[in-house]
């Protein structure tokens, strides 16, 4: 039998009611989420999650909150890795408890697209989630930037920019630039990389020729396509928001809001053509907040932003990695007193 400690009336609403029961998770489980909908709010007696298993939702929504009323046993992994949504509105501060312990409306900033490598992401601070990084432009004449990531929001990360691309052929001296797509706001999509080519014909068939292709920028619904080639899409998603409130918490598991890895650029030539293309922004980290009366655990989290494409070898830059999210615990001893840990 599971002894249930009582919570201190003052925070006892932070546990939720016990409404879901005992749950044990020893499979991989999704729990039933709406696209862009609502946080996911569960409220267990007692949840033990068993080593090698994970606990997220089965689509990107606003958040996952599970409140726990007896022990949270975190074994395995609970996971809003790649689950931060879209919103088109309703970007307000989320608020956990109090009127300071949110997660903020706007979080890190925008990475910059820029002709070099592409700018990282801000990162989160106090429970925001990290802003997409900037996608790397074309270095060689005429000179183009990459797409702007996205800034982190309460939705989960910022998504990446996408890569910029050139070309060139010689005999003619053809030259042509391409600027990679800014980031969609508000997790809805990835810059999408863009596409360059360049062809010159001297006589017997003999085409110079060269093309670059940026990568696409991570995160979003739907990613940012690639500009082509063996160019590379970025990853779907961004880190999302993950609150847990626990009576107790045992075990040594993980917690993890990660966002996704930009695409890599492409660029080709030949007899004496060429072409590169700049990698895409990684999507930022999103936000995990952990609340208990007692603990025993040895846990780890995770919030990293995503890594950075990279860049073709004529003329591409490289990505910017978004922006990592944030992470933050209060006992309730710290909360009492309102001191952060």
């Amino acid at each position: 039998m599971t002894v249930i400690s009582r919570p201190r009336n003052r925070y006892g609403f932070l546990f939720g009611t016990g409404a879901d029961g005992d749950v044990t998770i020893s499979a991989n489980t999704n729990l039933t989420s709406t696209l862009n909908g609502d946080i996911v709010y569960k409220n267990y007696t007692n949840l033990t999650i068993n080593s090698g298993c994970t606990l997220s939702v089965s689509n990107m929504c606003r958040g996952l909150w599970i409140k726990v009323r007896g022990t949270l046993i975190l074994n395995g992994t609970i996971s809003m890795s790649k689950k931060g949504c879209f919103l088109s509105s309703g970007i307000n501060d989320l608020y956990v408890c109090y009127t300071d312990i949110k997660v903020p409306a706007i979080g890190g900033a925008a990475g910059t697209g820029n002709v070099g490598t592409g700018g990282n992401g801000g990162d989160g601070v106090d429970g925001g989630c990290g802003g997409g990084g900037g996608a790397g432009g074309y270095t060689s004449y005429p000179n183009v930037r990459g797409g702007h990531g996205g800034t982190g929001f309460v939705g989960g990360g910022g998504c990446g920019g996408g890569g910029g691309a050139g070309s060139y052929s010689s005999g003619d001296e053809r030259r042509y630039a391409t600027q990679g797509g800014d980031a969609k706001a508000y997790g809805e999509k990835g810059g999408d990389g863009a596409y360059s080519g360049s062809s010159f014909n001297p006589g017997d068939d003999d085409w110079i020729t060269g093309t670059g292709c940026g990568g696409g920028g991570a995160g979003g619904i739907a990613a940012g396509a690639s500009g082509g080639g063996a160019a590379t899409a970025g990853g779907v998603g961004a880190g999302g928001v993950l609150i847990i409130t626990a009576n107790r918490i045992e075990g040594t598991g993980n917690l993890t809001a990660i966002g996704s890895n930009g695409g890599n650029g492409y660029g080709t030539g030949a007899n004496g053509g060429n072409g590169g293309g700049g990698g895409g922004g990684g999507s930022g980290g999103g936000s995990i907040t952990l609340m208990f009366l007692s603990s025993s655990a040895n846990w780890a989290a995770n919030t990293s932003g995503g890594a950075a494409g990279a860049q073709s070898y004529w003329g591409g830059a490289a990505g910017g990695n978004g922006g990592n999210g944030s992470y933050r615990v209060w006992s309730m001893q710290e909360l009492a007193s309102h001191t952060r840990v």
